[in-house]
């Protein structure tokens, strides 16, 4: 059958909220963006609540039902996309939620087995068994499972490597098809002269020497990220490295004060959430990111970019970018190992130039045009 030719494409994008500081709003931030641009799409997306630039032009669904915590939060918010999708009429439905309502599903929250796995690694044995039976994960567990197995689902779109083989692993048994589109990061923002316009005047600013060897940390949810590992590994390393920590957690004061109790205080930063983080890239020599789970954070991508090297543990999407540099990505938890790559990689010259072609926004943009249309072929063929 010939490829179905169409003016232009009705795309129904489903994402709960928006949250400043979050990763995969921050996603689909640039892919409505990347989508803008391109005369041939019309973009609805569907939300509880959302920040729209003043230069976009995608339109806006809210849905935003009443909810008591998690569970009835998410629940009643698929309910209400779902709904929403049947009184309109869109020739691509993408979700980036667990709602089972869609052609395509973009992971980009991981899988949550996988997280779940990677969590009881580091939980007290009651912290296991209320996982368990947490009437929440049950929840997302199940409506995970309905999402992956829909017969209704055509396109899986994962971001990196990692969790496509991921997906693979827990739902074998999957009907769609599982296509890698990573994230895109904005190449004229994060490029590697950073160094030259910010390196002096951070390190001043926060009395860091000159000759120091920085490690940078950009993250929220400093438990989950690694910050408390990151610790134990500077306390471990020689006075001549430093730690920049960046990102909003509420017990960011119980890290301070483990990080005073480790003598550390005078060579680990902590800044807390900052707009701009472009200054702090370059002002490190290396980023470091040793999260228990992530399918692919931004941040790694823009020091990357910028023209730092990525130390991410294998447990993340970013563990490629490890990987490129000649690295094997650590696993979280092993103490020894972050300690010989960070060595390794000071020994090295501080400035590298990292292909980030496949993570250009229009790279990204062409890559989703081509999928709607291939996904939409496949969409017809079954009717």
């Amino acid at each position: 059958m010939s490829p179905i030719k169409r003016k232009k494409l009705h795309i129904a994008v489903i994402r709960q909220k928006y949250t400043p500081h979050g990763g995969a709003e921050r996603f689909v931030d640039t892919m409505l963006s990347a989508l803008n641009k391109h005369t041939e799409t019309e973009i609805t997306l569907i939300t509880r609540k959302w920040k729209k630039p003043a230069n976009q032009t995608f339109n806006i669904i809210e849905c935003n039902p009443f909810y008591l915590g998690r569970l009835w939060r998410d629940w009643s918010f698929y309910r209400a996309a779902c709904a929403t999708l049947k009184q309109h009429t869109f020739d691509i439905v993408q979700s980036h939620e667990r709602a089972p309502c869609a052609d395509i599903y973009r992971a980009g929250d991981g899988v949550h087995r996988g997280w779940l796995h990677q969590r009881q690694r580091v939980q007290s044995w009651w912290r296991k068994t209320w996982t368990l039976i947490s009437p929440y994960h049950r929840f997302i567990l199940k409506q995970e499972k309905r999402v992956f197995e829909s017969k209704k689902l055509l396109t899986i779109i994962a971001n990196s490597e990692t969790i496509k083989q991921e997906i693979i692993h827990y739902f074998p048994s999957r009907i769609a098809q599982i296509t890698v589109v990573p994230n895109a990061v904005d190449q004229k923002k994060f490029h590697p002269s950073l160094q030259n316009e910010y390196c002096d005047s951070i390190r001043k600013q926060h009395n860091i020497p000159k000759d120091a060897y920085v490690s940078l940390f950009v993250g929220s949810g400093y438990e989950r990220k690694g910050v408390r590992k990151l610790l134990e590994i500077f306390s471990q390393l020689s006075g001549k490295h430093q730690l920049i920590i960046i990102g909003k957690d509420k017990h960011q004061g119980k890290f301070s004060s483990l990080s005073k109790s480790m003598k550390l205080e005078s060579r680990v930063h902590f800044l807390g959430p900052q707009q701009d983080v472009r200054p702090f890239i370059g002002a490190a020599d290396l980023f470091v990111f040793p999260s228990l789970y992530d399918p692919l954070p931004n941040s790694t991508l823009e020091a990357a970019a910028a023209g730092l090297p990525v130390l991410a543990s294998n447990t993340t999407g970013a563990a490629d970018l490890t990987e490129a540099i000649g690295i094997p990505a650590p696993d979280p938890l092993d103490t020894a190992a972050w300690i010989k790559a960070i060595k390794t990689l000071q020994k090295r010259a501080p400035a590298q130039k990292n292909d980030m072609a496949p993570y250009k926004g229009s790279t990204m943009a062409e890559t989703l045009i081509q999928l709607y249309q291939d996904t939409l072929e496949r969409k017809h063929e079954t009717l």
